[in-house]
């Protein structure tokens, strides 16, 4: 027998519930516990094709999840902020590359690593929004003077140009 996409992810989801019931909320120990339970259900070309790749990135998710639910339903001191810091959007999990930290058991480093992560990522999307805004003012011209042209109409016809003006 066989795991189908149709049924993993509730076997993903009571294996992630297991985990925090127990405590665990580390995405490595998921896959380590998922592998244990229900490894014997892959087939050998599930196990070939990655699927302990996309069980890990389905089951930190679904351990986010789980958990944001039974702090829900239990209550938590995670939420438990001063009152000048509850306005901001603080997550309740530090989410880096290869790994995952619920906020309240984050160290100094795991702020640190968060924080770098996020500036990383908002020098990138800086970067993507001055690159666009560059291409933007080169084709929004050419496509005000040809009403009905697309962008691909306005990048042939700058292209065109180039080879005129070599």
């Amino acid at each position: 027998m066989t795991i189908d996409a149709g049924n993993l992810t509730d076997l993903i989801r009571e294996c992630a519930i297991e985990l925090w019931e127990n405590g665990v909320t580390n995405a490595d120990q998921f896959v380590t516990a998922f592998n244990r339970k229900f490894g014997h259900l892959l087939s050998d070309e599930q196990k070939q094709y990655c699927v302990e790749k996309w069980v890990h990135e389905a089951g930190k998710k679904m351990m986010h999840k789980v958990g944001k639910e039974l702090r829900k339903m239990r209550g938590s001191s995670q939420y438990d902020l001063p009152m000048d810091l509850k306005r901001y959007d603080i997550p309740d999990t530090l989410t880096m590359p290869g790994r995952w930290v619920p906020l309240h058991e984050a160290d100094e480093a795991d702020l640190d690593a968060y924080q770098d992560m996020l500036q990383g990522n908002a020098d990138e999307c800086l970067g993507k929004i001055t690159d666009f805004a560059v291409f933007a003012e080169r084709v929004r011209p050419v496509l005000r003077a040809n009403p009905g042209w697309k962008t691909g109409d306005a990048l042939r016809w700058l292209k065109a140009q180039e080879r005129v003006l070599v």
